[in-house]
């Protein structure tokens, strides 16, 4: 269930009649706890509530997580003889590229309308994700006015054939699900979702080909999770964070990314930095001298210096 379902009289009901019956509590996401519940869905910091109900094993799950958050969450759900089995969350099918850009959406994601061009409802799914809702409308509405009718594989010119849309935190619960369904769908129109981070959690797309930030993630942890979810299928993709001047603006950004970048801007393999952030007790060390493939195209970077 839901930590919004868990805040329900009636499901504390349930729990407290069947709570001997109970042999396993499994949190699943379970970085969210601290990611999340501080702000965007407070509901998630009450989930170490079910504990005092219940005396059984728990389960906890997540593919990203830093050390002092595995340290808060077990602390939050006063939990003793604790095991962490780690492995390092590379990803090394999915290309990175972290690029100085200007703010001028043609100059930077002209090659995108190209390839949506080109591709139609068989170009590689894209996700884009940008910082705010006015920046989604901003970016979606010029990626619209650029494919002018190629923004449509048939006629009329409805939602339902229209192979960019988008998504955040405002959208109407019937438009979120026929994004979410067309999205999943390997015979949608679909292909390019803009969004904010309110997209992804819980979706799975195998064949997203392209991640492009449009502006930097909020933290290091949310920027991977992100990335993520490209290339689900094992098969090659591409994630490409675009840096605009001002855009490192500590007021929205962790300390750890501005770093992130400030480091991937120059000459330092982004994975590596990354996966050092990422980095908690358990995991295998020397898989970070391994994590940067020169012979794969590792990143932008990497590819920098193969080039020297």
């Amino acid at each position: 269930m839901s930590p919004e379902t868990m805040s329900q009289k009636l499901w504390w009901t349930w729990l407290r009649d069947r709570s001997k019956d109970i042999c396993l509590l499994a949190l699943d996401e379970v970085h969210c706890l601290t990611t999340w519940g501080t702000s965007f869905r407070e509901e998630y910091r009450k989930v170490p509530s079910v504990r005092g109900v219940l005396n059984c094993p728990v389960l906890m799950l997540t593919a990203t997580a830093t050390e002092a958050m595995v340290d808060e969450i077990i602390a939050d759900l006063h939990l003793s003889n604790v095991e962490v089995v780690s492995v390092l969350p590379n990803r090394p099918n999915i290309h990175l590229q972290v690029r100085r850009a200007t703010s001028d959406l043609s100059e930077e994601l002209g090659w995108l309308v190209s390839h949506l061009k080109k591709g139609g409802k068989d170009a590689g799914r894209t996700l884009i994700y940008c910082r705010t809702i006015n920046t989604v409308y901003q970016v979606w509405g010029w990626l619209m006015k650029q494919l002018g009718t190629s923004a449509w594989t048939e006629e009329p010119h409805t939602v339902r054939n229209r192979i960019v849309d988008m998504y955040h935190g405002q959208t109407d619960d019937q438009s979120q699900k026929r994004e979410l369904e067309g999205f999943t769908q390997s015979d949608s129109c679909l292909r390019c979702v803009v969004a904010t981070n309110a997209f992804g959690m819980g979706v799975q797309v195998d064949d997203v080909r392209y991640v492009i930030h449009w502006g930097p993630s909020k933290d290091v942890l949310s920027y991977w999770q992100e990335v993520g979810r490209c290339a689900r299928d094992g098969q090659d993709g591409h994630a490409i964070m675009y840096v605009f001047p001002h855009s490192l603006n500590a007021k929205f950004i962790n300390a750890d990314m501005i770093t992130l970048v400030r480091n991937c801007t120059g000459n330092k393999c982004i994975r590596k930095q990354v996966l050092e952030h990422l980095f908690v007790k358990g995991m295998d060390r020397s898989g970070l001298a391994t994590a940067c493939n020169l012979e794969h195209g590792c990143c932008s970077n990497c590819d920098d210096t193969c080039k020297s």
